[in-house]
């Protein structure tokens, strides 16, 4: 979280295989996991976590998605 709030206390670095999946930055995460779980957050260029999913849509913007699950986040 600190990585991707901006305030990096150390970056680790891992191997890629075909158990990681490669995010690019600004898509769209929910956590999913812990004290931020339920939280919609951008990405920064790297691996995925395990306590995170990508949001992924052929069909929507990512821009209008992006505010459109901050607006629903509000809701509930």
């Amino acid at each position: 979280m600190e990585y991707l709030r901006g305030n990096p206390k150390q970056i680790f670095y891992v191997n890629e295989n075909e158990n990681v999946v490669k995010i690019e930055n600004d898509e769209i995460l929910l956590l999913w996991d812990g004290s931020n779980a339920g939280e919609f957050i951008k990405s920064k260029s790297g691996i995925l976590s395990s306590t995170m999913a990508v949001l992924v849509s052929d069909e929507l913007n990512k821009r209008y998605s992006w505010f459109l699950v901050k607006y629903l986040a509000l809701e509930v």
